[in-house]
């Protein structure tokens, strides 16, 4: 299970989890990135993003791809590693566990939404979650199993996706 046997891209595009609001609930972008996202055929005044925030999940996202991968995206988004990743770059975790535990966390995404505000991620709409803040006609059945999904979502993320220590950006070598 040799970690540099393996196309650690293959892992990011079956997950996409990164980019969907359960682990941060904003992109930070520098002036470099509004550009590349300016060639991408956006500006700020789209909304897409504001300041230098772009609100997940993105806008870009579609199923778990960037539909604007090949025409150059922000620079965090190529250069952040989640826990998931690097263990298996280092040979912790195979490919096919760590994509079991990305299908895992999508599920329980999924799940989670269902009950949430129409276009609220999951880092602000847990708040809705855990204070009955959900729309009109949410039944409280589906709201526990909304609140049981976001838990069970949330420890997943804590173990298998963030650590403490974690360096949240790969160091460029450029």
């Amino acid at each position: 299970m040799a970690g540099g046997n393996v196309n650690l891209s293959e892992l990011c595009v079956s997950c996409g989890l990164c980019c969907t609001g359960a682990i941060f609930s904003h992109a930070k972008l520098t002036e470099d990135d509004k550009a590349v996202l300016a060639d991408a055929g956006v500006s700020q005044s789209d909304g897409v993003y504001v300041d230098d925030r772009l609100p997940l999940p993105c806008h870009f996202l579609s199923g778990t791809a960037c539909t604007i991968y090949d025409q150059g995206r922000p620079k965090i988004c190529g250069e952040y590693l989640c826990k998931l990743v690097r263990d298996v770059d280092a040979g912790k975790t195979s490919m096919d566990e760590a994509k079991q535990v990305a299908a895992q966390a999508r599920q329980l995404l999924s799940e989670a939404s269902e009950v949430l505000p129409t276009g609220t991620n999951i880092v602000n709409g847990g708040k809705a979650l855990l204070g009955d803040d959900l729309p009109e006609g949410v039944s409280k059945q589906a709201a526990m199993q909304g609140r049981l999904a976001y838990f069970a979502l949330q420890a997943l993320i804590d173990k298998r996706f963030r650590a403490k220590d974690q360096k949240l950006i790969k160091v460029s070598q450029d």
